[in-house]
């Protein structure tokens, strides 16, 4: 298994956890959104994309300002807007965004759990049948 997968095995109910505790962290915009940047960014750096603003203008220390993660086709955005949290989902089609809707930030986190989850199994057994492959394993 690899990283992902190794992450996310690691406990059972691992994405539920994962889910669980972000919604626990959703009364706190803040705190949220940082929770969700840093959670999603160590489990999939590679689809994880973090928008950085500075908190005031003469301020140096910076927020998170929005979030996308990016699994094939279906794209995930958490934005920051006048105070308050914008959740979105896309599906793409061969590179063509044909369905986007705004979602509430708990449907967005099951639905971004879900498919973490899916991702991360998949990860997986793509990795150990290409070391089956090369004789590795």
């Amino acid at each position: 298994m690899d990283e992902i997968g190794d992450e996310v095995a690691r406990l059972p109910g691992s994405m539920d956890m994962l889910a669980a505790s972000m919604r626990y962290d959703a009364s706190d915009i803040e705190s949220f959104v940082s929770s969700v940047a840093a959670r999603m960014g160590s489990l999939f750096p590679s689809n994880t994309e973090v928008r950085l603003k500075r908190k005031s203008l003469r301020s140096k220390e910076k927020i998170v300002e929005s979030i996308t993660v990016t699994f094939e086709d279906n794209l995930f955005g958490l934005d920051r807007r006048s105070g308050r949290l914008v959740a979105k989902y896309s599906q793409r089609v061969r590179g063509i965004v044909l369905k986007s809707m705004e979602l509430s930030i708990s449907e967005w986190i099951e639905k971004l759990a879900s498919t973490a989850a899916f991702e991360a199994e998949r990860a997986g057994k793509d990795r150990a049948a290409l070391a089956k492959l090369l004789g590795l394993e």
